[in-house]
C-alpha cells in the first residue's frame, strides 16, 4: 500500500544516554524534512535481502568511514589503539555515551597517532558536552576545542541542566515552515517564542533580538564559532537560560548560543537542537502537526536503526541489502543522498538530468546547490520499502565529500 493507503508509521528505534528514545512519525502525503516530493510507502513483504558481495574499499580509512568493521576486520592488523577507539565508537552507536567516553578518555590520555587522536578529541568534547561536563573538557587542553578556556570556565561554574517531565505523555500542536520544518513554542520567562525543531542542530540558539528582550546573560566576551548547512562560519555568544519549557517540560540550566544579528532568521526566534531532543521521548506527526513528548525510559532495543555519532543517523537499506547511512535532519527542506552512495548503489550520475536548488539554513541564508536528479530509487528502512521518485544527489564536492 502506498499514498494515503497507511497514516502514520513509527520507523526508527533507538536509545541513547542512560534513558532515551525518539520515534519519528512520518506523514505519507505531506513533504516532511525525511521525505522528497514524491515518494510511495509499502510494507517489506518478504525478508530483507543479504548482499551477495562484499564492499570494497581503496584502504583502511574508507572502510572505517562507512563504519565497515566486519570487513576491516577481515582484510587488516589492527592495532590495539584503533581496536579501542572501534569499541568506542560501537558503544556510542549503542548509546552508552558514558562507556564510550570512558573508551575515549584512555585513548585521548596515552595516543601518540595525530590523525586518530584529532577523532578521538572530537567525539570526546561532544560526549562531555552531552553531560553538561566543562570541567573535564576543560583538563584535555584539546588542539582544537569545542569552547575557548574563557567559556568552559564559566560553564563550570553553574549547576548542570535538569529536566522535570510530567506523568504522562503530552501533546503540543506544531507548525510548520515553508520547507516543512517544524515550530515549536517555547516559554521563556513567562513569553512564548517560535523555535525550530532542529535534529540536524548540534547546539541549541537563542536569535539576538530575542536574547535582548529576556536579557539573557552572555558569559564572556569570547565568540563560539560554527558552521552551518551550507558550510558558513556563524558566531555567537555563549549564554545560560535559566528555565526553558516545551509545553510542561521544564529545562533548567540550559546552556544556548545567542546569534549575531545577521545570522537572525524572521520566521523564527530560536533552534531546539540535538542537545536537547536527545533528551526527550519524542514523536513528530507531520500530518496532525503535533508532538508527542513524555519523560525518556531506557529499554532494549532491537535491530536498532537510529544512532548518534556526531550526528544523527538513520542506517536504511538499498534493494542489494548493502546498508546505507542517512542523517536525520529535521531541519533540512529535501530528502537527499551524497557522492558515497554511488559506488554502494552504481550509479551513473551522468545519465541523470542536473538541476539548481535553493537551499535556506536553519540562519535564513541561502545558496543554490547542484543536483543530479535521480527519477527512481529505493530504499528499506526497518519493515518498509520507501520508493522516491527524483531524489537529489547532491553533487558538491565542498559538501558531500565527507558524507555517507
Amino acid at each position: 500500500m502506498d499514498g494515503c493507503g497507511m497514516k502514520i508509521m513509527k520507523l526508527f528505534r533507538y536509545s541513547l544516554l542512560s534513558c532515551f528514545i525518539i520515534v519519528i512519525l512520518l506523514s505519507l502525503t505531506t513533504c516532511t524534512p525525511l521525505l522528497c516530493r514524491v515518494v510511495h510507502i509499502k510494507k517489506l513483504d518478504n525478508p530483507r535481502p543479504v548482499p551477495t558481495s562484499k564492499m570494497e574499499y581503496h584502504d583502511i580509512l574508507e572502510a572505517f568511514e562507512n563504519l565497515d568493521f566486519e570487513y576491516i576486520e577481515r582484510n587488516y592488523t589492527v592495532s590495539e589503539n584503533r581496536k579501542q577507539f572501534i569499541k568506542a565508537i560501537l558503544l556510542c552507536m549503542d548509546g552508552n555515551y558514558e562507556a564510550a567516553g570512558n573508551e575515549l578518555h584512555q585513548l585521548y590520555v596515552t595516543l601518540d597517532e595525530s590523525n586518530l587522536k584529532s577523532q578521538v578529541e572530537s567525539i570526546l568534547q561532544i560526549l562531555l558536552s552531552f553531560q553538561s561536563k566543562w570541567k573535564e573538557i576543560e583538563l584535555l587542553d584539546a588542539k582544537d576545542p569545542i569552547l575557548s578556556k574563557a567559556i568552559l570556565q564559566e560553564l563550570g561554574k553553574r549547576p548542570k541542566v535538569s529536566y522535570i517531565f510530567s506523568e504522562k505523555m503530552q501533546s503540543y500542536k506544531i507548525e510548520l515552515d515553508d520547507y516543512s520544518r517544524p515550530l515549536v513554542k517555547v516559554e521563556i520567562n513567562g513569553h512564548l517564542k517560535t523555535f525550530l525543531l532542529d535534529t540536524g542542530y548540534s547546539i541549541v540558539t537563542v536569535q539576538a533580538d530575542t536574547a535582548k528582550e529576556f536579557n539573557l546573560e552572555i558569559l564572556t566576551e569570547d565568540k563560539v564559532v560554527g558552521g552551518t548547512y551550507l558550510g558558513k562560519k556563524m558566531e555567537s555568544s555563549p549564554a545560560i537560560i535559566k528555565e526553558l519549557k516545551i509545553g510542561d517540560v521544564i529545562i533548567r540550566n540550559q546552556y544556548v548560543n545567542v546569534s549575531d544579528k545577521k545570522y537572525n532568521n524572521p520566521d523564527w526566534d530560536g533552534v531546539i537542537g540535538w542537545p536537547i531532543i536527545q533528551n526527550l521521548y519524542l514523536e513528530i506527526d507531520y500530518r496532525n502537526r503535533l508532538i508527542h513528548i513524555e519523560k525518556p525510559i531506557k529499554k532494549p532495543v532491537r535491530n536498532r536503526n537510529l544512532f548518534w555519532l556526531r550526528q544523527p543517523f538513520v542506517k536504511n537499506y538499498n534493494e542489494e541489502g548493502r546498508g546505507l547511512y542517512f542523517f536525520l535532519d529535521t531541519g533540512a527542506g529535501l530528502t537527499e543522498i551524497y557522492r558515497k552512495a554511488i559506488e554502494k548503489n552504481n550509479l551513473d550520475i551522468n545519465k541523470y538530468k542536473k538541476q539548481k536548488n535553493k537551499l535556506t539554513d536553519a540562519t535564513g541564508k541561502s545558496q543554490y546547490v547542484n543536483y543530479s536528479v535521480i527519477p527512481e530509487f529505493r530504499l528499506l528502512i526497518d519493515d518498509y520499502i520507501f520508493d522516491f521518485e527524483n531524489l537529489h544527489l547532491n553533487i558538491e564536492p565542498w559538501y558531500s565529500k565527507n558524507m555517507f
